[in-house]
């Protein structure tokens, strides 16, 4: 291709000789060479673009349907590197979505993932999942505005032999909590047993589908009832702003991957002078994030203190708090998986744990 071009080039010099020659003799011809000059300009434009996006396939990849998709439309429009260095991070991302990449928020589903239960590549034909979604707006100066916990019990069956397997439950309800089980289930044996079991083994569960057989709400009314509590206080002065924010765990649970989300004014870097875990300024989101990978008995308070040379209070809020939980809160758990007569255990594969929906200091 770098030899079609310098050909190319070598040719329209040509041509250009040759239209001098001819302007000349009086612009006989004139219209003739212009249009042949314009023509292979055109091709060099081409053929540029087509070895820009070449070049530039090597540093980023794309999927094979994207691939072919640029193809057909003749290469598309070059990734630009080395312009604009300062380039911020949102700006790179959308370069890339406008030529076709697919991307995503390195940022965003770096933070939301942590949010999301883990699914288990290598589980077993009884997959049960028990998890509690965590939705709570709290005010900054103290008391709940909104809470709940949405929990529910999941079974996926790959295999026909477990199609009437029985959940046996552990069951130290928590007050207010209220449960509904699935109407196939017999109310009889939950209420006397606590266990999750078919009514009729003529009704099997379906295979490769989640089925939910029962789920719990719980309504929250006090900070003491959340799992995790923020106090943060921001003081003005005529220097600027000193944010001090402390967590207090308040169950007896384990909470992994917590990262505190605080905004800050625009264009504003902080200066951080004492935390606990770490932290990290996001410059293109004008953000603080403040992150602890484990919080537990060891661990039942921290604290970040930072200080920014301008702002106010409101700059501050609303803070977003993240976090995964291998525990769950309203006392409602799988304890084993049975045969429908109750004969012997089945093996299984368990996942439970508490997700965040949405965690907020407003």
């Amino acid at each position: 291709m770098r030899d079609a071009i310098s050909k190319g080039q070598q040719r329209a010099k040509e041509l250009k000789k040759n239209q001098e020659r001819t302007m000349g003799k009086g612009g006989r011809g004139i219209s003739s060479a212009t249009a042949i000059s314009s023509s292979n300009s055109h091709n060099f434009a081409s053929a540029d673009a087509a070895l820009n996006s070449s070049s530039t396939s090597s540093y980023v990849p794309k999927t094979p349907a994207v691939s072919a998709a640029a193809s057909s439309k003749g290469g598309g429009k070059a990734l630009k590197l080395g312009a604009n260095k300062t380039v911020s991070e949102d700006a790179f991302l959308q370069q890339l979505r406008s030529e076709g990449q697919l991307v995503a928020d390195l940022q965003k589903s770096s933070i939301a993932d942590k949010g999301k239960p883990v699914i288990h590549e290598d589980r077993s034909p009884v997959y049960v999942q028990a998890i509690e979604k965590l939705n709570a707006s709290v005010s900054r100066n103290g008391g709940i505005e909104s809470a709940e916990i949405l929990g529910n019990v999941s079974l996926n069956l790959t295999e026909s032999e477990f199609n009437t397997v029985t959940l046996k439950m552990k069951c130290k309800q928590v007050v207010g909590t209220q449960i509904q089980i699935h109407p196939n289930l017999d109310k009889q044996v939950w209420q006397k047993e606590s266990r999750l079991q078919l009514k009729s083994i003529q009704k099997p569960y379906p295979l490769n589908t989640d089925v939910g057989l029962v789920k719990w709400r719980n309504v929250l009314n006090e900070e003491e009832q959340l799992p995790l509590t923020l106090n943060v206080f921001p003081s003005e002065s005529a220097d600027g702003c000193t944010v001090n924010i402390e967590y207090t765990l308040q169950k007896e649970i384990q909470l992994s991957e917590v990262v505190i989300t605080i905004p800050l004014p625009p264009a504003t870097q902080p200066i951080v002078s004492e935390v606990y875990g770490s932290y990290d300024y996001v410059r293109s989101k004008s953000q603080l994030l403040w992150t602890i990978p484990i919080i537990d008995s060891s661990s039942e308070s921290g604290t970040l203190e930072f200080s920014v040379p301008n702002g106010h209070s409101d700059h501050f809020f609303p803070v977003n708090i993240t976090f995964t939980s291998e525990n769950l809160i309203c006392g409602i758990e799988v304890e084993d998986v049975i045969n429908h007569d109750g004969s012997d255990s089945v093996e299984h594969t368990l996942h439970s744990g508490i997700v965040v929906d949405k965690y907020e200091i407003i």
